[in-house]
């Protein structure tokens, strides 16, 4: 019959090592995330301001099309009918630049929160480990002996 083989037992200096880099190395992933999430949100805040100002963009146009077409009714011109045709290709590439600001800020916003989630995961790990560290640095408590009297 084959003989199951032992694992070694880890001896404390591995342990140890182990607990340190594992430490350092959430310590440096919750640096990362607070970075990332300082960084996306910088982001996402460009963008919306990118889009506000199309959306403004977008409602002057609407606007100058709209009475230019009037005027072209009332009396069509050929300066009239070259003005609308240019505004309606900025309008156009208002509208397209604008759909495509929101897919990006769609998806900037989708990873914001998903990092925002995680760095509230790491950060409850580490105020965890840093209260289970200072318990465990405590000093032990001397017992008092209580002597009998006899």
């Amino acid at each position: 019959m084959a003989k199951a083989k032992k694992s070694p037992v880890a001896k404390s200096a591995v342990v140890e090592k182990s607990i340190v880099s594992s430490l350092e190395t959430l310590a440096k992933v919750c640096k990362d995330a607070e970075r990332a999430v300082t960084v996306r949100a910088a982001e996402v805040k460009k963008l919306m301001l990118q889009m506000k100002r199309l959306s403004k963009r977008k409602v002057v146009l609407s606007k100058r099309k709209k009475s230019l077409a009037e005027k072209n009714k009332k009396a069509p011109a050929a300066d009239l009918r070259k003005q609308l045709r240019e505004t309606e290709k900025e309008l156009n590439a208002a509208k397209k630049d604008y759909a495509k600001l929101k897919v990006s800020k769609q998806a900037a916003s989708e990873e914001l929160a998903n990092l925002r989630a995680h760095l509230k995961r790491v950060t409850a790990y580490m105020k965890v480990i840093k209260s289970a560290d200072k318990a465990l640095e405590k000093p032990k408590k001397k017992k008092r002996v209580v002597r009998k009297a006899a």
